[in-house]
Parts: C-alpha cells; sequence; structure tokens
C-alpha cells in the first residue's frame, strides 16, 4: 500500500476517479486493521510513520489525485521538451 501511495510522486500515468477509489479502498482497509493511536515510544517508528502516510492519503485523497495528476502532466512536458530539444539539436 505504502509503494502505491509514494508512486503518486510521480504517476506512470493520469490517475483516474477509478483508481483513486480502488487505492482509497485498499488503504481504509489498511489503516483500518490498526489502532488510532499508540504509545509515545513508537512515534517514529517506521511502521508508525507508513500508517501516518495513509492516514494522510485517506484525510484528502483529492489533493492527493490532484497532486498526482499535476506531477504526471508536468513529467509529461518536460519529456516532451527534451525530446523537441534532442531533435532540434540532432536534425
Amino acid at each position: 500500500m505504502h509503494e502505491r501511495l509514494a508512486a503518486l510522486a510521480d504517476p506512470p500515468k493520469y490517475l483516474t476517479a477509478d483508481t483513486l477509489r480502488e487505492l482509497e479502498a485498499e488503504a481504509k482497509t489498511v489503516a483500518g486493521g490498526f489502532p488510532t493511536q499508540w504509545p509515545r515510544a513508537l512515534l517514529n517508528a517506521p511502521e508508525i510513520r507508513l500508517l501516518r502516510d495513509i492516514r494522510g492519503f485517506l484525510d484528502a485523497p483529492g489533493k492527493a489525485r490532484a497532486k498526482a495528476n499535476e506531477a504526471f502532466i508536468v513529467n509529461e512536458l518536460v519529456w516532451c521538451l527534451v525530446n523537441y530539444f534532442i531533435e532540434e539539436s540532432t536534425g
């Protein structure tokens, strides 16, 4: 689950509403099996940080989708520009 959320920073394709719903359902299933609070001693444990990331996504899935799609569009534009300049310089 965490890998799928991390992939939103550099998505391979545009994130559709259907895909977002699937991701949200999976995140709810994962997060639902854990308590909402934990001892202070565990606050910096890697597992707790991963759970906080999942819960952060669940707090604003639409915002996560918008950021992912913006990243996808920016990456596509950069790819197009790089290829354009390569073609211009070699052709």
